[in-house]
């Protein structure tokens, strides 16, 4: 299992709220903005997303 970075890890939770509240047009907006690793994970399939969640709730 991966360690990530703090700020990466705050990041992934807001992705993880904004896709709870189907903001995804939002979360698409902020990956523009962020990082290219950022870019990467809001580019998986919505089943990454589930894991994300499972990890870090």
């Amino acid at each position: 299992k991966e360690t990530m970075p703090g700020e990466l890890r705050i990041f992934v939770g807001l992705i993880i709220k904004i896709s709870l509240h189907k903001e995804l047009r939002l979360a698409l907006y902020w990956s523009k903005r962020g990082r290219n690793g950022w870019r990467k994970i809001l580019k998986q399939p919505l089943r990454r997303y589930r894991i994300l969640s499972a990890e870090y709730q």
